[in-house]
Order: C-alpha cells, then structure tokens, then sequence
C-alpha cells in the first residue's frame, strides 16, 4: 500500500526516548522502567528513538529523510500531564 504519491512528504510526529549514545545499546534500567509505566497509564506503544525511525525510514529507501527536534514547542503541554498524574488513578499508575 502507498502512504503518499511519488515525490509526497510524510510527516511523523510522535514521542520518543532520546537518541542512544554510540556506548549503548538499550536504554538505562530506570529509564526503561519509567517509559513503560507512562505507557502503561496512558495506553501508549513502546517507545523509539529518533535515530529508530530515521533508521527505519532509512530501510525502506525513502529519500530526503529530515528529523527535528520538537520538544520546546510540546513542553507547555506538559503541566497537563502532570495535573493529571497528580489524580488518584494518576499517582497509582505511575
């Protein structure tokens, strides 16, 4: 199946866990631990890197792959998530 026409542009806007360091091959223990009970309590997939997904876009020969950065522009949504962490089912969750 085709997502876009020849020479379209697909966006994917989605959260992720940060890059890996060249060292590394998963992420720390804690942090694995923390990104699976936030996907627990909001019902999410697992996560991927950004580097994951240029990667995989990588494979399947797409061209002019660019990767950005959004994390200023999505931070004044974070105070939501956190009053809503702060809810009984929130804090039982997490």
């Amino acid at each position: 199946a085709r997502v876009a026409a020849p020479g379209g542009t697909i966006i994917i806007v989605t959260w992720c866990h940060r890059d890996l360091a060249p060292s590394e091959e998963v992420l720390q223990p804690w942090e694995q631990k923390l990104l699976n009970k936030i996907c627990d309590a909001y019902y999410l997939p697992a996560w991927c890197s950004t580097a994951d997904y240029v990667k995989i876009l990588d494979s399947l020969s797409l061209q002019d792959i660019k990767a950005a950065d959004w994390s200023e522009y999505v931070a004044p949504f974070w105070p939501a998530v956190i009053r809503s962490a702060l809810t009984w089912k929130g804090l039982t969750s997490l």
